[in-house]
This record gives structure tokens, sequence and C-alpha cells, in this order.
């Protein structure tokens, strides 16, 4: 199988120059799932990380209440969002699809091949506050 490295489109369509692309399936599909293993691992990490805030939180919350201080039951903690499910359904469409080549948008491509989705930004930013190598 040849490297992602390699040219992924074989045409270009000519309607807007290069707001639709055709590429070969088999490797949007492998781009794919290596895009959606490593987001799910992040989430896996991200996830954990939340888990021991929120751990620590009710503790600290615990011994204010035992203590007889102050009862604050308010949490400011994002929970983490798994976006899998949006790789996955990509890859099924795909999957389904009998042809060798696809067609794709320049959103698909940002989505698909940079892995910039519109929820990026804020899972960068939850992955900021309980990815376990920043703790």
């Amino acid at each position: 199988m040849a490297s992602l490295n390699q040219t992924m489109y074989v045409e270009v369509n000519s309607v807007d120059t290069m707001d639709i692309i055709t590429v070969d399936k088999a490797k949007l599909l492998l781009h794919l799932s290596k895009n959606k293993d490593k987001h799910h691992n992040t989430f896996i990490e991200i996830q954990s990380g939340y888990r021991k805030k929120v751990i620590k939180e009710l503790e600290l919350r615990l011994k204010d209440v035992r203590d007889n201080k102050k009862i604050n039951l308010c949490f400011n903690l994002p929970e983490p969002a798994d976006h899998t499910e949006d790789y996955e359904s990509a890859i099924e469409m795909l999957q389904w699809c009998i042809k060798d080549t696809v067609q794709i948008t320049k959103s698909n491509y940002d989505n698909f091949i940079r892995d910039k989705w519109s929820w990026s930004s804020n899972f960068s930013a939850t992955s900021g506050l309980y990815c376990e190598k920043t703790m």
C-alpha cells in the first residue's frame, strides 16, 4: 500500500479549482482510521484526567462538609467530549461506497485529512485542562 505522504488526489474538478477533489478511497479510509484512533486515545487520556480532578474536587467538598465549613457544590469542570462517532460515521459511509475513488469537498478535506473539525478548538482546550502530561 502506498504511504500517506504520496499524493492523495487523482483529479481536481474545474468547478472552483480546489473546492472538490477526487481521492483514493483506501488511502482516505486509512488516514481517517488513524485520526480516529488518535482522537479516541487522546479522549481516554483526557477522560482519566477529568475523573481525577472530579474526585479531588469531591474530596475537598466532602472535607468542607465534615469540617462544618460553607458547602459549595458548584463545579466548573467542563466535561470532555468524545467525537469518535464523527470519524466512525465518515468511515462507514466510505465503506459503503462501491467506487475506488471518492469526491470530497474542502470542508471534508479539512475534517478527514487535516483533522480540523468544528469542535477541534474546544477539544484542544479541554485536553489542556485534563491531559495527564500537563497535570
